[in-house]
């Protein structure tokens, strides 16, 4: 599970803040900027990204942002998994990054507390997508879990 969500969770000021922001802006450029910034730049400086990371980001942005979304309805298959995640028996990974939004860390925190079998790793100096901005070190939590879960 990479900066996994997980229903049931109250967002933070900080979630609810941005997702209003995020809805007043019209204007692609803007909202492209918004999440770049909220999701991956945080308060980091902007030399400690990896370029090829921001690159892809605004790519991503670009085309799912681009995309018209006003009929598309969103659905959650479980009201609450918060509630049922202390049954979850597999082994799980659980990865974040060290500069994620606060929301996700405590998540990864959570899941660590009440799934029996979980592990946690932090990815430093990554935000909400670490398996991009440092897919060495992930490669190697990977591979590192999954050798274990033989």
């Amino acid at each position: 599970m990479v900066s996994p969500a997980i229903s049931g969770w109250e967002d933070s000021a900080e979630i609810t803040e941005y997702e209003q922001m995020e809805e007043s802006l019209s204007s692609l450029p803007e909202r492209i900027a918004l999440n770049y910034n909220f999701w991956i730049k945080r308060e980091r400086n902007e030399k400690s990204i990896n370029l090829t990371t921001k690159d892809l980001m605004y790519n991503m942005l670009f085309d799912n942002l681009s995309i018209d979304t006003s009929e598309i309805e969103e659905v959650e298959l479980i009201d609450n998994s918060l509630k049922r995640i202390e049954n979850i028996r597999q082994p799980i990974l659980i990865i974040n990054g060290a500069q994620d939004v606060s929301d996700f860390i405590a998540i990864g925190k959570r899941l660590l507390s009440k799934i029996p079998n979980a592990k946690l790793k932090v990815i430093p100096e990554a935000a909400h997508l670490p398996n991009l901005e440092n897919s060495t070190i992930f490669i190697q939590y990977l591979l590192s879990f999954l050798n274990q879960s033989k």
